[in-house]
């Protein structure tokens, strides 16, 4: 198991809640394409990688999937019990028009707003992925990101910032950029990491049910029970307001 970012004891008071949720929730009534019938990716290997799926089947090796479902659409505020919070130095986050809102300040060399689940999920045969709807000012070198992380040394990373969506893995505490690309507000709606067969994919989609991989590795990370984060930060002075970053439609599926 992983260790989290975060106090045990929030873990087992949080598991309770997670499966009451489970139990009185019917999973298959979500938006476009987020019911376990979710399209399996093609992969295209290397920079570039542009390969479309436009299958509405699964495929998950047959694996453990998606052991714990995590569904999240922001419906009202304020957030719920899934999800552990934290926001530095003027960072802010909360929940407005059905969607989850991290605020940035301006004049701040470093802020950060994120939310992190607080029960781990196994991402064996899964695609892990949430809709961005608005990202931070491209004038800026605000990050905007979703990341899978294992523990605090080894994590998947798919971000938007400056205008360029990043594909980023995390080994033994070290980030490296695998791909970098234009980023496409619209083909690039939907930021998703999904696993098959032993490797990892970053992908995208304009609707939630095609999906596009930019690149895929054998995974690195020492287990699939990877936490879901969400977050924006900064990590310099941005003489402009880095401004606000939207998402909506948390998804963990087959």
């Amino acid at each position: 198991m992983p260790r989290p970012p975060f106090a045990r004891s929030s873990v087992l008071l949080a598991l309770g809640a997670s499966a009451a949720l489970g139990a009185c929730r019917d999973w298959g009534k979500y938006d476009p394409g987020m019911s376990s019938g979710g399209g399996s990716s093609s992969s295209s290997t290397g920079l570039g990688g542009s390969a479309s799926n436009t299958s509405s089947s699964s495929t998950t090796g047959g694996g453990v999937v998606c052991s714990l479902p995590l569904v999240d659409t922001f419906d009202a505020p304020p957030l719920g019990s899934l999800w552990a919070q934290k926001n530095d130095n003027a960072g802010a986050l909360g929940v407005a028009n059905h969607e989850l809102v991290l605020t940035l300040p301006t004049m701040m060399a470093y802020s950060n707003a994120e939310i992190t689940a607080i029960v781990p999920h196994d991402l064996t045969g899964c695609r892990g992925f949430v809709r961005l709807t608005q990202a931070p000012s491209m004038n800026t070198k605000a990050v905007a990101l979703l990341q899978l992380l294992y523990d605090g040394y080894n994590a998947v990373i798919l971000l938007e910032t400056g205008g360029s969506l990043q594909a980023k893995k995390q080994l033994a505490g070290k980030e490296t950029i695998e791909m970098a690309v234009p980023y496409d507000p619209v083909s690039h709606a939907y930021l998703g990491i999904s696993e098959l067969d032993g490797k990892v994919r970053w992908e995208t989609s304009p609707d939630g049910t095609t999906w596009t991989t930019l690149i895929e590795e054998t995974s690195w990370l020492p287990s699939p029970q990877v936490y879901f984060k969400l977050g924006a930060s900064t990590y310099q002075m941005e003489p402009s307001a880095p401004g606000e970053t939207h998402f909506d439609n948390v998804d963990v599926v087959p």
